[in-house]
């Protein structure tokens, strides 16, 4: 690895000063590394330990030098900077910091007393717990132990690590109380709640408490941030177990195919219909061009939907006047068409997240596996989902809305599995 020069004094200017004067003299950009380099070289050791954080501490600040150019001088703090850089660094080293936790749970304290393994502990009021919470870091989702090191060891609060990881302070907020809930079962709570710092860096010291709003802003935050992939056509596969399997192709201009036992064609593909058809989104019918052009905003998009509503023809009870109530369950009927089956962009796929979790009635109902079971109010009834926030999509589900039209749902209480993406190839008929 490069050494990386100190050479200037640091001065009592902002970080973005110094990085803006770096441009035209890059000499400069050393006061940077004085001002920071322990603190970056710390948490790098926290994570990975002494061996690899020489080389990790380095490296980010030779990449924030290459893009010093693109740093946004009006951001007078640098640390949020360095500090996204070198959690990108990290997290190429998952199994190093792995290897480097379960090292620590096994290692007496009086030995851990080497670089910064100390303060690993120290975090911790009871250090007896240390074992148990390393372990347990290493079997949390990434994306909640990035925002809860950043914040309990990095030193951050929630808006500066939202803005080293490139998300919302909503999402942060979400994902350290996420965090610190998935932490109570291998370690108690007091060792949660030991995490907390400093109070009010996630926004309320109280004990953590995970809500569904909680779940669909992370899993919301997770599917804007993930690339929809591309092809000629939106292939959907819906399985259940001890059920035949059901495939459908969609190409943009309206016309798809299907197959699968038990369906039209009997196992082979077929089009149906000969004549292209529109997107249906829960009671609401588009063109391809009219779904990617939604509001990627979550009250713009929700109140779009809900005007749509009425003039789609759709009534709960025949012939009766349609109530408010009934227009925010149709409402509802489409975003679970915009989480699920519909080919939206990530942007618009997380505005419905955030719109359904503003919804009343949405109720967590606990930890299982592959993410997070809730509770959703439809107009058949409550449906269950398993939402994966890691992800960012539906892992399991008994109510859906598929892009065919209706509502659908399991009649014994199972869960199907929807996935949904981009292909370029038709299989064979």
């Amino acid at each position: 690895m490069a050494a990386v020069t100190r050479a200037l004094p640091v001065e009592d200017v902002s970080d973005a000063a110094i990085i803006e004067q770096s441009r035209r003299d890059p000499e400069r950009f050393a006061a940077v590394f004085d001002r920071y380099y322990f603190q970056i070289h710390g948490f790098a050791a926290q994570r990975l330990g002494p061996s690899l954080a020489d080389d990790v501490a380095a490296e980010t600040f030779l990449v924030a030098f290459d893009r010093r150019d693109r740093y946004d001088v009006s951001r007078e703090d640098a640390r949020p900077w360095l500090y996204g850089i070198v959690a990108n660094l990290i997290a190429r080293h998952h199994r190093a910091e792995a290897r480097w936790y379960r090292a620590l749970s096994r290692t007496p304290l009086a030995q851990a007393d080497d670089g910064h393994a100390d303060q690993v502990a120290g975090r911790v009021d009871a250090q007896a717990h240390r074992a148990p919470l390393m372990a347990a870091l290493t079997k949390i989702p990434s994306s909640y132990r990035e925002v809860l090191l950043l914040v309990a060891w990095g030193g951050l609060n929630s808006e500066e690590a939202a803005e080293a990881l490139g998300i919302t302070g909503a999402a942060v907020r979400a994902r350290g109380r996420l965090a610190r809930w998935a932490l109570i079962p291998a370690v108690a709570a007091a060792v949660a709640a030991a995490l907390v710092i400093v109070p009010g860096r996630f926004g309320d010291p109280r004990p953590p408490i995970t809500s569904s709003r909680d779940v669909l802003l992370v899993a919301a935050d997770t599917a804007e941030r993930t690339p929809e992939g591309t092809g000629t056509y939106w292939h959907i596969t819906i399985t259940k177990k001890g059920s035949p399997t059901q495939e459908y192709w969609y190409r943009r201009d309206g016309h798809f195919w299907i197959k699968g036992k038990g369906m039209k064609g009997e196992g082979k593909l077929l089009e149906w219909p000969s004549e292209p058809q529109p997107f249906a989104v829960g009671p609401l019918r588009m063109s391809f061009e009219e779904l990617r052009s939604l509001p990627a905003d979550e009250d713009a998009l929700y109140t779009r939907l809900r005007a749509d509503v009425p003039e789609s023809g759709v009534r709960i009870n025949a012939g009766q006047p349609m109530t408010a109530a009934e227009q925010d369950s149709l409402a509802t009927m489409a975003l679970l068409s915009l989480i699920g089956e519909a080919p939206v962009s990530p942007e618009v796929r997380a505005a419905a997240y955030r719109a359904l979790a503003s919804r009343p009635g949405v109720v967590d109902l606990g930890e299982t596996d592959g993410g997070r079971r809730l509770q959703i109010p439809v107009a058949v009834g409550n449906g269950t989902m398993v939402v994966d926030q890691d992800t960012g999509r539906i892992r399991e589900t008994s109510v859906w809305a598929p892009l065919t039209g209706g509502l659908a749902h399991t009649q014994d209480g199972g869960m199907v599995t929807i996935d949904a993406r981009w292909t370029d190839r038709l299989p064979p008929g």
